[in-house]
C-alpha cells in the first residue's frame, strides 16, 4: 500500500506539470480563434481582415515559440544528468558571493557548493544556475539557460495582448456605431477577449518593464529582492569571513554589456528564443569598480592584521 501511494504521488506530480501548459496553450488558441473568426471575418471587410489576421498570427506564433522554449529548456544546474556535481567541491576561490555570515554558499540538500547566483529550488529539488524564480505557469525554473526565452515571452505576450485589446476595442466601437447596438448581437467571446487581453496587457506589461530593469542592471529577481554578500578576508569572531560591505552590484557591467549577457552578442538572434547567452552559468564577469573596491578592502584587511 505505501508503495502504491508513492507511485500515485509521482504520477500526480508528473501529470500536474502539464496542466498549466494546457491552460496557456488553450487560452492562446482561444484568443486566436475569437479574434480571427468573430472579430475579423464576421465583422471587418476582407482586405483589413487579412492584414489584422496576418499580424495576430505572427504574434501568436512568437508567443507559443517562446513559451515552449521556456517550458522545455533546462535552466541549468551544477549537477550533471546523473545528479552529480561537476564543479570542484572545495574550490572556494572561484566564487565571490557568500552567505550572510560570510561562510561559503553550500547547499545542504545537494551537498555541494553553490556557484555565484545559484540557488536551490525546493520544487525542482535541485540547484539552478542564475536562478530568477520558479514559475508554475511554465512548470519550470527560470534560470541561466532559459531566462532569455522567458524575457522574450513577456515582451511578445504583452505586445500580443495590447494588439488584441486595442484593435478589438476599435472594431467594437465601429461595430456599435454601424449597427447601433441593436440589429446585431455582440458575441460574449468578444467581450471576454477584451477583458482578458486588457488585464493581461496591463499586468504582463508591468511585469515586462520590471524585467527590462533587471536585464539592464544584470540582476535576477532574487538578487533584486535580497542583498548579495561578497567574500572578504576579514575574519569575524566565529572564524567566518565578513561580508557586510557596500560595494554595489558586482555583476553590473553597464547596460549594453548587461543586455548582451542575457540576449547574446549576435543582434540578429536577440529577439528569437535561441540560446546564445554568454558563459557557462557557473562564473560571471565582474564589474571593474566593484573588483577594485573589493581588492582595496582586502588590502586594508591585510594592513590591519
Amino acid at each position: 500500500m505505501p508503495l502504491f501511494n508513492v507511485n500515485l504521488k509521482r504520477y500526480f506530480y508528473k501529470t500536474a506539470v502539464y496542466i498549466p501548459r494546457i491552460i496557456v496553450y488553450g487560452l492562446l488558441s482561444w484568443s486566436l480563434w475569437v479574434y480571427i473568426w468573430i472579430v475579423c471575418i464576421q465583422t471587418v471587410p476582407i482586405f483589413f481582415s487579412i492584414i489584422l489576421i496576418f499580424f495576430v498570427i505572427i504574434g501568436f506564433g512568437f508567443c507559443c515559440w517562446c513559451y515552449t522554449a521556456t517550458s522545455f529548456t533546462f535552466p541549468g544546474s551544477p549537477q550533471n544528468n546523473n545528479g552529480y556535481i561537476h564543479i570542484a567541491p572545495y574550490n572556494y576561490s572561484a566564487f565571490i558571493s557568500v552567505k550572510q555570515n560570510g561562510s561559503p554558499r553550500f547547499c545542504n540538500k545537494c551537498e555541494a557548493l553553490k556557484p555565484d547566483r545559484t540557488h536551490h529550488c525546493s520544487i525542482c529539488n535541485r540547484c539552478v544556475l542564475k536562478m530568477d524564480h520558479h514559475c508554475p505557469w511554465f512548470s519550470n525554473c527560470i534560470g541561466f539557460a532559459n531566462y532569455k526565452h522567458f524575457f522574450l515571452f513577456l515582451i511578445y505576450i504583452s505586445i500580443y495582448s495590447f494588439y488584441l485589446f486595442i484593435s478589438s476595442l476599435i472594431i467594437l466601437y465601429k461595430f456599435v456605431i454601424i449597427f447601433d447596438g441593436t440589429s446585431k448581437k455582440i458575441s460574449v467571446n468578444w467581450i471576454l477577449l477584451l477583458v482578458i487581453s486588457g488585464v493581461f496587457a496591463i499586468t504582463l506589461g508591468g511585469f515586462t518593464i520590471w524585467h527590462f530593469f533587471l536585464v539592464f542592471r544584470n540582476l535576477t529577481t532574487i538578487e533584486a529582492l535580497k542583498q548579495t554578500h561578497y567574500i572578504t578576508n576579514r575574519l569575524n569572531y566565529n572564524n567566518t569571513f565578513e561580508s557586510k560591505i557596500d560595494i554595489g552590484n558586482a555583476f553590473d557591467l553597464g547596460w549594453k554589456k548587461n543586455w548582451n549577457q542575457v540576449m547574446g552578442s549576435n543582434k540578429i538572434l536577440w529577439f528569437l528564443p535561441i540560446s546564445k547567452h554568454l558563459g557557462t552559468g557557473e562564473s560571471y564577469p565582474i564589474n571593474h569598480d566593484v573588483a577594485r573596491k573589493l581588492y582595496e578592502y582586502q588590502q586594508k584587511t591585510y594592513r590591519d592584521v
